[in-house]
């Protein structure tokens, strides 16, 4: 099954998502630059959020990271192994990965301030790991050094370790990974496919990015601007895509019957996260400065047996403006549902459910129209037990 959500979203003036200047990202689509968040950011504060983690509690914790080797450490530690040892054999996970150049030993000018600098217990590449992953590989780790002195946990060569974790199959995929995926150059941990497609969301809207001329006033000294400083925000009116293969992710959880009970409920409890993070977390990008905290407009949501995704993204070639009638909300969402019915007739292309929810009451042909966000979600439920 395949479910798709297409979002339409109107925020105030913000920098929701910045680019290596500090400025709004931003793109070419349609021959005109437009606004853009990033698919990574989108994810991650889906993925970070209280929403999304608060749904999916009691199902394992997972984190992407470079402190891997710390959390051996600490977990080697909490075993009752001695912490020497237990160094020892935490660092030869930097296998995964050299020591940043932060935490590389220098060398001083002056012969007299010689001082060693210990590398950080940390990877070079970053990581997505389950904390049932740590809890395994401290097991293995603390059967393989039983009865073995500091001499032999040295000449224990990080080769022999990588075998064991292979051969005790570490893995274990919590909700999350099985969701968003992870990508290893180490055999220890399982590639995992992501289940989900997220595009990046683009303004429906041409962007004219603004600046905001500031000055801070010294509060006891109040002859003039104590800092003075500019910064640039954009308003604009996005378009969001999601795509979720629950077939794929069922299998990244192993799964192989798509009916399991217990899998169908962890799926509907990723599912719901994941919905109510995308419609209700906004990036954090400058939000103590914009406050741009605006909630979509519409959602449509497509359910398909056939695994063909599709974005409604060409809807908005050419840039919404708004109209004496339509705002610019307005006219992005009449802009969507044209694109939907011109797919639909031109292709064809069977779509089992289709949800639709606005603040607008613009209507969608051929939809189950949701009067609000908790019949969507019940709908949603509904079409996966059915």
């Amino acid at each position: 099954m395949l479910i798709e959500m297409h979002v339409i979203q109107n925020h105030s003036p913000s920098n929701l998502n910045r680019d290596e200047m500090g400025n709004p990202k931003s793109c070419m689509f349609g021959g005109v630059q437009r606004a853009r968040i990033s698919s990574q950011c989108i994810k991650r504060s889906i993925r970070q959020s209280d929403i999304f983690k608060n749904e999916i509690k009691g199902l394992g914790e997972s984190y992407r990271t470079r402190t891997l080797p710390k959390l051996i450490f600490n977990g080697l530690e909490s075993a009752g192994v001695d912490s020497n040892i237990a160094e020892i054999i935490s660092r030869k996970f930097l296998k995964f990965g050299k020591a940043n150049k932060n935490g590389s030993a220098k060398k001083s000018t002056k012969k007299t301030t010689k001082k060693k600098v210990i590398a950080p217990l940390q990877t070079k590449q970053i990581l997505f790991f389950s904390d049932k992953e740590i809890s395994n590989i401290v097991k293995i780790l603390k059967k393989m050094i039983e009865g073995k002195t500091e001499s032999d946990i040295k000449d224990l060569k990080f080769d022999t370790i990588e075998k064991k974790m292979i051969t005790d199959h570490i893995s274990e995929i919590t909700p999350d990974i099985g969701l968003f995926g992870r990508m290893t150059t180490s055999n220890t941990f399982v590639n995992i496919d992501s289940a989900i497609q997220v595009a990046h969301a683009i303004s429906t809207n041409r962007i004219e990015q603004e600046f905001d001329y500031f000055v801070a006033v010294d509060d006891l000294d109040k002859k003039g601007a104590g800092m003075v400083g500019e910064a640039i925000f954009t308003s604009s009116c996005y378009y969001k895509y999601f795509s979720f293969d629950t077939d794929g992710f069922l299998n990244n959880l192993g799964f192989y019957d798509l009916k399991d009970k217990i899998g169908l409920e962890i799926l509907k409890k990723i599912l719901s996260g994941f919905i109510k993070a995308s419609v209700f977390i906004t990036p954090s990008g400058k939000q103590n400065s914009y406050a741009a905290n605006q909630l979509p407009d519409a959602i449509l949501i497509n359910v398909r047996s056939t695994k063909i995704p599709i974005s409604y993204a060409n809807a908005f070639l050419k840039p919404i403006k708004y109209t004496r009638n339509d705002d610019l909300v307005e006219a992005s969402i009449k802009a969507l549902v044209t694109e939907v019915k011109k797919i639909d007739e031109k292709f064809n292309i069977e779509t089992s459910k289709r949800l639709w929810f606005n603040l607008k009451d613009i209507k969608m042909p051929s939809t189950t129209e949701c009067s609000n966000f908790d019949d969507l979600l019940t709908a949603i439920n509904n079409t996966i037990d059915g």
